[in-house]
């Protein structure tokens, strides 16, 4: 039973980790080159500054998964 747990916990962490992995290169896409591409004067970006959010997102979802898996593993053992 034990071993079956640990697996379970395994499969969750890996889904996770992919899911996270699928999404975030599903939401970033490389932003395109101004209008005027190589233009020798100085063209403002078009899509504004970089995307922050997405990663974000992402670190505090790796966070929380991480902090979640340690609660677990440390309840576990006190068992």
């Amino acid at each position: 039973m034990k071993n079956l747990n640990n697996k379970i916990a395994k499969t969750i962490f890996v889904f996770t980790l992919m899911t996270f992995g699928i999404t975030g290169t599903i939401l970033v896409g490389a932003p395109q080159p101004p209008s005027q591409h190589g233009n020798t004067t100085n063209q403002p970006v078009s899509q504004g500054a970089a995307p922050i959010g997405t990663a974000t997102l992402l670190m505090l979802g790796l966070g929380g998964a991480y902090i979640g898996g340690r609660i677990y593993y440390n309840r576990k053992k006190e068992k």
